[in-house]
């Protein structure tokens, strides 16, 4: 994803969650939210073999992430809205060069 592209994603998620916020009544709680982790796992995007003979891959769902955004909770306590932007970043490293593989994830969860 380009830099453009990035931006307009979190432009969108944001005026998403305010149209969401002015749905709920006067007593929501709003709250901020921040995340981070590391997730395994998906399909093999590139692999890279070392003079040694070793072996590293990326895979397209691993990798370390950050991110933040907004919580919304109605005044009945029962249903909840988690809507958070994420930067996602993998590497791999050697001598005579580096792969990097960076994503922006975008969550909207909805919970009753």
């Amino acid at each position: 994803m380009t830099a453009r592209g990035t931006i307009q994603a979190a432009i969108a998620f944001a005026l998403a969650a305010l149209f969401v916020v002015p749905a709920v009544s006067g007593a929501a709680d709003i709250r901020p939210v921040f995340v981070a982790g590391y997730d395994t796992g998906g399909d093999k995007l590139v692999t890279v073999t070392f003079t040694n003979g070793d072996t590293e891959s990326i895979r397209a769902n691993e990798g370390l992430y950050v991110g933040g955004g907004i919580s919304v909770m109605n005044d009945d306590k029962n249903i909840e809205f988690v809507g958070t932007v994420n930067y996602k970043y993998q590497r791999v490293s050697a001598d005579n060069g580096d792969i990097t593989w960076t994503r922006v994830p975008i969550d909207a969860l909805l919970f009753y």
